[in-house]
């Protein structure tokens, strides 16, 4: 995993179906993909070995599920920050920041700077609003226009899904935002 500037492992979460489904997803920066350095999320499976402190998840490339990754490669210093949980119509929600470009943010063929949503396996669940199959669009987009919103987090029963965002840069102007997306 690559740790340095606004990188590493940023969000983890588990499958809501644990223990029978023994999964950990996983948002993090390798240092380097077949594609190249590009953040991801992967599946990876735990191994319950004796229980307790002993159990662990099972880091093997072997055992890693490729479910998205991004767009582009590491084209700055910043906003890599990132949210991953599990929404109440059982997908997986993502933010991402936009690499400090802030083109990146409206773009529809480009992965930062958004909030995806994808099923456990990677694929696209119906009702995305811009996938567009083979066309353009990363068809995992749900909302776009965020700066680097490093955390995310669903509240199962309001059915909200609450979003931290990074303000601009000056301190003195500077305001953090909070996104909520409402799911029915």
């Amino acid at each position: 995993i690559q740790s340095d500037e606004e990188r590493g492992l940023l969000d983890f979460a588990i499958d809501p179906d644990f223990p029978a489904s023994p999964y950990i997803y996983v948002l993090y920066t390798p240092f380097s993909t077949p594609n190249g350095q590009r953040a991801r999320v992967a599946r990876f499976t735990h191994i319950e070995n004796a229980g307790g402190l002993p159990s662990r998840g099972d880091l093997n490339s072997v055992n890693e599920l490729l479910l998205w990754e991004d767009s582009d490669f590491y084209d700055s210093c910043c906003h890599f920050g990132g949210g991953l949980d599990f929404g109440p119509d059982g997908n997986l929600w993502l933010t991402t920041g936009e690499h400090f470009q802030g083109s990146y943010a409206t773009n529809l063929q480009k992965g930062g700077g958004k909030v995806h949503r994808f099923t456990k396996t990677g694929a696209i669940p119906a009702g995305n609003p811009y996938a567009d199959g083979a066309g353009g669009n990363m068809d995992s987009i749900f909302a776009y226009g965020m700066r680097n919103p490093f955390r995310a987090r669903w509240d199962l029963p309001s059915g909200r899904f609450f979003i931290g965002d990074v303000g601009w840069n000056t301190q003195s102007v500077a305001w953090e935002d909070l996104h909520m997306i409402r799911y029915d």
